[in-house]
């Protein structure tokens, strides 16, 4: 196992993300078209009883409905089929957590990457057409990566003494998980979240 920064693969995913959300848009917008095909060059071509209608638009109605199936496909997110634990579930600063990937699938689930997370909200005040309003903000306090290769294992973590703990409050908040990420090419990547409570 190798470890790394971030950055740039949150980058890179971010990206990646935004493509998905693109294709599944595009999807939408293809399968709205194919149905309305469907509908009304089908049924009108039924009703006159012009087979040529009806062939057009089982032809392009289905094509368009193929192809949006196909977006879908690549677009939806999916859990990475392993089951993951983190032991400890509830850690403490200064101390270590283990995370444990089990692959579910035959296949193996080939390059995987693991993140230890904490993310800060916080409440700001600010102005919205002429008035004060209360927004929550989040920022990425901390953020360690790992890459493992192959079919599973164990990856552990060191949580820092000077870290944050766990809070939920009204005005701050900070949150702790586990992230475990299959890059897929052409595709969502797929990922499974294990919440973690860090204790002082």
């Amino acid at each position: 196992m190798s470890e790394g920064p971030t950055t740039g693969a949150a980058r890179a995913r971010a990206a990646h993300e935004s493509r998905s959300r693109r294709q599944f848009v595009f999807a939408v917008v293809l399968a709205t078209i194919g149905f309305f095909v469907l509908v009304v060059f089908g049924v009108g071509g039924l009703l006159v009883g012009a087979a040529g209608v009806m062939t057009f638009a089982i032809v392009i109605g289905g094509a368009f409905l193929a192809t949006a199936w196909s977006l879908y496909r690549k677009a939806r997110p999916t859990e990475v089929p392993a089951r993951v634990r983190v032991e400890p579930a509830d850690g403490v600063r200064g101390g270590r957590v283990e995370v444990i990937v089990e692959p579910t699938a035959a296949a193996g689930l080939g390059t995987i990457e693991i993140e230890l997370i904490c993310i800060e909200r916080y409440a700001v005040r600010e102005r919205h057409d002429g008035d004060w309003v209360r927004r929550t903000r989040e920022a990425r306090e901390l953020e360690v990566r790992q890459v493992m290769e192959g079919g599973g294992g164990v990856a552990a973590f060191d949580i820092p003494a000077t870290a944050p703990y766990s809070h939920q409050g009204d005005v701050l908040s900070y949150e702790w998980r586990v992230e475990v990420t299959q890059p897929r090419r052409r595709r969502l990547d797929a990922r499974q979240v294990v919440p973690l409570w860090v204790r002082p």
